[in-house]
């Protein structure tokens, strides 16, 4: 599986992962709520299984994905 991030996701987890207390800590579990558990149902069910590629981007204030699988049709 191949993952894009585009620039304005990358800038929407590093604001709602950095704390000024605690650094960029949080920021692995923004990642693992808003990317890696919606992402991983696709995976664990077959979407992906002969590879694919998924970019990640910013829609309505939140993460959303574009996904295309590389299986034959």
């Amino acid at each position: 599986m191949r993952l894009g991030v585009d620039q304005e996701a990358r800038v929407w987890i590093a604001e709602k992962g950095y704390d000024p207390l605690m650094g960029a800590h949080p920021m692995a579990r923004v990642i693992q709520n808003h990317i890696e558990k919606p992402l991983a149902n696709e995976d664990l069910f077959g979407a992906f299984a002969s590879g694919g590629s998924v970019r990640v981007y910013v829609k309505d204030g939140a993460m959303d994905f574009e996904m295309s699988d590389r299986r034959p049709h």
